[in-house]
């Protein structure tokens, strides 16, 4: 009896972290739906008739940049090659990595308000390392984004106030 107990707490809370997050995902798309955007950012290509797609890009992040002083944070761990990774993998589908966990899912980017959303976000559930628990948590909140067409190209993704921006790096294997 004490058994079947345990397993039935075990999958009642199972469904219940899968039901809070779609539940969480549908609730930021419908606020980021509500609110709408069309700020512009300077040196972007958001707007432009050139830039309509990241599918097929991959970036690093450099770090967190303060975006009133400049000042750069990288995340820990530092020399690891694949944290901190976002892949465009097609028009709607993205994947990457944290310090230890997988994410992936759907989402969508307007290049003429410079606006994106992450829809049906997932991500594995092991152990982070380093700041890879801080790192989800800011990747999820923001919404606005700049690319840069620079040497490599820049991505920025900004949160909602402007305060602080997740720089990435394009890698290799990019369009």
């Amino acid at each position: 009896m004490e058994k079947n107990k345990k397993n039935l707490f075990s999958k009642t809370l199972g469904a219940w972290k899968k039901c809070a997050a779609i539940t969480l995902c549908l609730a930021l798309t419908g606020l980021l739906l509500t609110l709408g955007c069309a700020k512009e950012k300077s040196g972007t290509t958001g707007g432009s008739d050139t830039q309509t797609t990241l599918e097929g890009t991959a970036w690093k992040l450099v770090g967190m940049v303060d975006a009133q002083t400049g000042v750069l944070t990288e995340f820990e761990p530092k020399d690891c090659e694949e944290c901190y990774t976002l892949t465009f993998d097609t028009d709607t589908t993205f994947s990457g990595r944290t310090g230890n966990n997988v994410l992936y899912g759907k989402y969508e980017i307007d290049f003429t308000a410079c606006v994106y959303y992450f829809i049906c976000c997932a991500i594995s559930e092991a152990a982070e390392r380093g700041d890879g628990e801080l790192y989800s948590q800011i990747l999820w909140k923001n919404k606005f984004f700049t690319l840069k067409d620079t040497s490599p190209r820049t991505l920025h993704l900004y949160d909602d106030d402007d305060k602080d921006y997740l720089e990435y790096n394009e890698i290799g294997g990019a369009k």
